[in-house]
């Protein structure tokens, strides 16, 4: 009797089924995969089946999942397996609360790369994804209980998931969650992002409060929620605050800036460049990205010439060059 494939040859046969479309064979491989005993094939197969739209494999995640719940620490180290498959699940628009309510409260083995944080928050985190998507009664309630989850990424899916519920319920509960801070500068950068996607008009003004914050990740988490807005009164907002920002934010403003892509932005950090500012190098380094285009590259470079410091002179050339990789439409057509 032959040997059956041992799990290195069943990945590497996963691993080359990534570019193969999606047909009736290759989702009955996969329904085959998803039933095996190791949690790294069954992740494979989960990704494969998310990549190809397979919404006929959701009952066959679905058992994986509770297969790889049975003794989870041993069926599933590191918790892969089932952050795969709820992944997978919401992908492929699971419509069932039951499990993913299952996955919100399961803990698991502390994180190999970090002891302090257990292998299952990231399933957590997922979870409460899949749970706003289905915008199941009590939503609101169970997210909360959930902001004192002691894992960081947990904390960051579940503040994520109050944005996609689209309510102004929300609103309050994440000013209050701001307000009393948290541990991890991602939870703080993923509540800013939370509010201003909610309630922008009015979460503007409140995230600027926290620039000034004596915590400097706190800070340059405000300052690039801010930025990704891309609103003009955020950027007004970034350009009072830069002489205020500490030395060791000073290039994060400007980056900020260079990302909003706004003409104001711009013009400001043209100016710093023109009138010999003391960050008129990171000026340039912040413009830098947006170097392919031409009306842009032309105002930077006629205010480096303005400048006259052959440091800036020589700094300009070298960021401003054509040797990296090719541009973005959007820069392109900016």
């Amino acid at each position: 009797m032959a040997k059956p494939p041992s799990s290195m040859a069943k990945l590497t046969r996963l691993a080359a089924l990534h570019d193969v479309p999606m047909t009736p064979a290759l989702s009955a491989e996969l329904r085959g995969f998803l039933r095996d005993g190791s949690n790294l094939v069954i992740a494979e197969a989960a990704a494969l089946a998310a990549q190809g739209n397979a919404k006929e494999l959701l009952p066959d995640l679905a058992a994986a999942f509770e297969r790889l719940m049975v003794d989870a620490e041993k069926s599933d180290p590191h918790c892969r397996g089932k952050i795969a498959v709820v992944e997978a699940l919401n992908e492929l628009e699971y419509s069932e609360s039951d499990l993913l309510l299952r996955g919100l409260t399961h803990v698991q083995n502390p994180r190999w790369d970090d002891p302090t944080q257990d292998a299952a928050g990231p399933l957590r985190a997922h979870c409460a994804l899949g749970l706003a998507r289905l915008n199941i009664p009590g939503l609101i309630v169970l997210l909360t209980d959930r902001l004192l989850d002691p894992d960081n990424a947990a904390r960051v899916g579940v503040v994520r998931a109050f944005s996609g519920v689209g309510s102004s319920a929300a609103v309050p509960i994440l000013r209050y969650k701001a307000m009393i801070g948290d541990r991890a500068e991602e939870v703080m950068s993923e509540c800013f992002a939370s509010l201003l996607s909610l309630a922008p008009v009015e979460s503007v003004s409140f995230v600027a409060r926290f620039l000034k914050s004596g915590d400097q990740d706190v800070q340059g988490a405000a300052v690039f929620a801010l930025a990704e807005t891309r609103r003009p009164d955020a950027c007004q907002i970034l350009q009072d605050f830069w002489p205020l920002a500490p030395t060791d934010l000073h290039e994060s403003v400007l980056l900020a800036m260079a990302m909003m892509r706004l003409s104001a932005a711009f013009d400001f950090l043209v100016q710093l460049i023109a009138r010999k500012d003391r960050a008129a190098r990171s000026a340039v380094s912040a413009l830098a990205h947006h170097r392919y285009n031409d009306k842009l590259c032309k105002s930077v470079g006629a205010a480096v010439e303005a400048n006259g410091d052959p440091a800036v002179v020589q700094w300009f050339a070298k960021k401003f060059s054509a040797t990296e990789a090719n541009p973005s439409s959007d820069d392109a057509s900016s």
